[in-house]
């Protein structure tokens, strides 16, 4: 009577080895002489593909045949040995009945007892690898933190058992976005994101629609939440350890995305922005023309009076506090759609959209009495004063000639007595 210390270690052989080929994300087959699969490991179908009956040509993608034909020749057996291992890995795809699933692949031919040859093949699904390979590649090419975060989604429709994704994210001024399959409605970031915004380092699991399952895990970067990435399917839910070990490269570069994304709208920021006032450039103002439409605008330019005076006598740094009220005094003067811009020095303009001609004046006055009150800073009492030139035209006109055009009309004001308004002749 055989121990049962003797039958141990076959039977554990054969669990670990059953249990390995069951499991593996390597996929093992085993070709015949003329490349039909007669035996495939069970983790097969995790791919989608009944490799079994089925040859070479039917199974690897047409582009990737002749590689594969001059690696793993036929002709390659040597009928001395009895078994010769290839000793390269070539990337190839598999055809399944939905996609091509990327692969890397190496083998060995093995001739058995009865002198037949078969050729072992393990084939490692390389997915997570290429799908990331190539995002990253698209978001180098990207314009932006949107085109960046498309590339994303759709990346992670080459992931088994992952049907659908979203990306939710805050702009640097807290605009939440959003672009994946349940589109960009505000209701599809209430559906994924707690009310609180907060995510902890696993995610949480959210109900979402008629999905069996779906997760959404935090996109940080330095400790800063700048959005979350959502995955959803149909099926078995994946364990959230397991599920973030295969997504956690994607939320990895879209951390990487949206961190760029940031960048960019900063020095986008930065290059179209008066650093003192906060108000927009001169190079900011110019490009508000010409567009195509005909519409009616005013523009202002309008110079401090006797702003040396104040900074001959309070310095410098009282001086750029003057400059900062006059931007805030501008922004309320004006509608929230007109563009307010510090030209340089103690200058400044105002683009007033869609304005009819006879309510230009009226603007201009509101401005004018705005900059010519007095300024209270640190208990110091300094006098305003401001001279505005304003001519009415429309947007397919050239900025620069309507901006002359308003800055000769402040000359004559300045020449008037200042502390005045002159409008120019309208622009056809």
């Amino acid at each position: 009577m055989a121990r049962r210390g003797d039958r141990e270690p076959d039977a554990l052989r054969d669990l670990a080895i059953t249990s390995l080929l069951r499991e593996s994300s390597v996929i093992t087959v085993v070709l015949d002489s003329d490349m039909i699969v007669r035996w495939a490991s069970p983790s097969a179908a995790a791919v989608g593909v009944a490799p079994v009956g089925r040859s070479v040509v039917e199974l690897v993608h047409a582009d990737d045949l002749d590689r594969v034909a001059t690696t793993f020749a036929v002709n390659a057996i040597d009928g001395d040995q009895s078994s010769r291992l290839t000793n390269v890995v070539i990337p190839l795809r598999v055809v399944t009945p939905t996609r091509s699933v990327p692969f890397e692949a190496t083998g060995r031919w093995v001739r058995t007892p009865d002198g037949d040859w078969y050729f072992v093949v393990a084939l490692v699904d390389v997915t997570t690898r290429f799908a990331t390979t190539e995002a990253l590649r698209s978001i180098a090419e990207s314009a932006d933190d949107q085109s960046a975060v498309r590339v994303l989604v759709d990346a992670c429709h080459t992931f088994n058992g992952i049907d659908g994704a979203q990306v939710i994210w805050w702009t640097a001024e807290r605009e939440r976005r959003t672009i994946g399959d349940l589109g960009t409605g505000a209701d599809v970031v209430d559906n994924l994101v707690p009310g609180d915004g907060e995510l902890g380092p696993l995610g949480t699991s959210v109900a979402l629609g008629n999905c069996d399952w779906a997760h959404v895990f935090p996109v940080t970067s330095g400790g800063e939440m700048l959005g979350a990435f959502g995955f959803w399917g149909w099926g078995p839910p994946p364990e959230v350890a397991f599920l973030s070990v295969v997504v956690a490269p994607l939320i990895d570069l879209a951390a990487l995305a949206l961190t760029r994304g940031r960048a960019q709208a900063s020095l986008a920021a930065r290059a179209n922005t008066d650093p003192l006032t906060g108000l927009a450039n001169r190079r900011a103002f110019m490009n508000e023309f010409p567009v195509q439409h005909n519409e009616s605008v005013a523009v202002m330019y309008i110079d401090l009076d006797r702003f040396k005076d104040i900074n001959d006598f309070w310095g410098h740094a009282m001086g750029d506090r003057v400059l900062q009220l006059v931007g805030e005094r501008l922004r309320h003067a004006v509608s929230k759609g007109d563009v307010v811009a510090r030209l340089g020095g103690d200058e400044f303009a105002v683009l007033c959209r869609w304005i009819r001609p006879d309510s230009a004046p009226v603007i201009a006055d509101r401005v004018l009495e705005a900059l010519n009150r007095s300024y209270d800073i640190d208990g110091v009492r300094v006098p305003g004063g401001a001279s505005v030139g304003i001519v009415v035209g429309t947007r397919r006109s050239a900025g620069p000639d309507l901006l002359d055009r308003a800055d000769r009309a402040l000359m004559q004001a300045k020449a008037e007595g200042k502390a005045r308004l002159v409008v120019a002749a309208e622009v056809d």
